[in-house]
């Protein structure tokens, strides 16, 4: 009988061992993270000019970065994926959260334009030391990894456990990285970069905008070499529970049990507290979204009994409006206006508006031009045949717009127009380029403020309002 017990218990180590194995050979020697089985990730290859995406099994992911060192504009996704498909859609485990810092696109002048504060030779602590403070002087959850990109950096915080990519984890995980993007506002975070499908630089690849490789530099992983691109991270940095990452980063400031944030608000307001007001807001719209979030998780939709319904056929008469002018105010009372051409016309109406409120009224500026100009066009292209695509933007630029952005409009929509051509000849329905509402979100990069004139062109947050 001892000796069938010894027999049992040497077995159960000789498995114990086999699993501890197996668990440590799926592991990212870079990050530290599990490599969930059966999920893919992907690799993309900017340095062609075209992108070159592949995917490839999660188990050789060490491999893969290995493979790409001293490579010039490598990319890898942040997720892992159910499918050999780089979609939100596929995504499968969740293990950080992330925020590109693009700060070299900030004035010189600024205090934010790099992340030491002194200038030495080598690799050390330094070279993050100013992104680091700026954290612990604002309350901000320290960052597992900083990572300098060449040209800019981006910083990630990691999960103890992969979280599987549910709907109120990727729900949790939106409102985490928008919070991100707020906190470090003034560093240039990139507003477009939050969704489970991004890509960012494989540490130790080139940025060919630079010359210069990107390289992990907090924790720090030892002395750096110039022939050295990587070198496996030997001091992982600290992880964080999912839910506790969560409440750190969302939680209400200033909240006290039997107060309202909208009561510490209007507080603020009458002392006249410019940087309390603005945390209050922060606190106040958060709560609404918690409100709203709750209410249509408990709201249970019910089925509408059926209806026995007549079998013929009624043809409608509508009326739309003309199209001679691309502004909404002649047909937005008209019969018919909740269609493709409605909606392309309301496009153009906010993108109008915006140009109002980033210019308060007078010329555009340089800088808020090209892209509100181009998306007009392409709006334009859905409503009218390609050759009057350039008279309906000159009248839908009315003064607008300066005298070289009058004299270019051609060269810049000219893609645009022979492209409107080939899919009017074809007889198809959206001509030229489409985009949706998302995409022209993030191309124009609208604030929340905003958002709150716009008809069309706001996000999922904001239709909760």
């Amino acid at each position: 009988m001892e000796l069938e017990l010894e027999q049992n218990h040497d077995e159960q180590d000789f498995f114990t061992q086999i699993d501890e194995a197996c668990a440590s050979y799926h592991k990212d020697s870079l990050f530290g993270r599990k490599l969930p089985a059966g999920t893919y990730v992907s690799i993309l290859d900017m340095s062609g000019g075209k992108p070159v995406q592949t995917s490839h099994k999660a188990e050789s992911f060490n491999a893969l970065m290995h493979e790409h060192q001293g490579k010039v504009d490598r990319y890898f996704s942040q997720c892992f994926f159910n499918e050999p498909d780089r979609k939100s859609v596929h995504c499968a485990f969740i293990s950080h959260i992330w925020v590109d810092l693009d700060f070299y696109k900030n004035p010189p002048s600024s205090e934010y334009r790099a992340l030491y504060i002194r200038e030495r030779t080598g690799m050390g602590a330094w070279e993050s030391e100013k992104l680091r403070m700026f954290c612990e002087q604002h309350r901000i959850v320290m960052p597992s990894y900083i990572i300098n990109s060449g040209n800019g950096a981006y910083a990630l915080w990691q999960f103890t456990e992969n979280q599987p990519a549910t709907e109120d984890v990727k729900l949790k995980f939106r409102e985490m990285m928008v919070k991100l993007i707020s906190l470090f506002g003034v560093w240039n975070a990139d507003p477009a970069v939050k969704d489970t499908s991004r890509v960012l630089r494989i540490p130790g690849s080139i940025n060919s905008k630079s010359k210069l490789p990107c390289r992990i530099v907090w924790p720090v992983q030892g002395n750096w070499l110039p022939e050295q691109y990587f070198e496996p991270a030997v001091k992982h940095g600290i992880t964080y529970d999912f839910h506790d990452l969560y409440e750190k980063l969302t939680s209400k400031k200033f909240h006290q049990e039997g107060m309202e944030t909208s009561d510490i608000l209007d507080f603020c307001t009458a002392l006249n507290l410019p940087d309390a007001i603005k945390v209050a807001q922060e606190a106040d719209h958060a709560s609404n979204l918690e409100r709203r979030r709750k209410k249509y998780q408990k709201v249970k939709k019910t089925r509408k009994p059926r209806v026995k319904r007549d079998a013929s056929v009624t043809y409608l008469k509508r009326t739309i409006g003309h199209r001679e002018c691309a502004d909404v105010s002649q047909v937005k009372n008209a019969k018919g206006y909740r269609s493709w051409e409605s909606w392309c016309k309301k496009v153009l109406h906010d993108l109008k508006t915006l140009i109002h409120l980033r210019c308060h009224g007078v010329k555009a500026k340089p800088g808020f031009r090209d892209m509100p100009l181009f998306l007009a066009g392409c709006m334009i292209a859905q409503l009218h045949k390609p050759a009057y695509i350039m008279r309906e933007v000159e009248k839908w630029m009315d003064g607008h717009f300066d005298a070289w952005m009058t004299q270019n409009c051609y060269a810049l929509l000219s893609t645009l127009k022979a492209n409107a051509q080939k899919d009017f000849e074809k007889g198809a329905k959206k001509r030229g380029y489409s985009y949706t509402t998302s995409d022209m979100i993030q191309l124009l990069a609208l604030t929340r403020e905003e958002m709150t004139h716009m008809t069309v062109l706001i996000d999922h947050e904001e239709r909760l309002l």
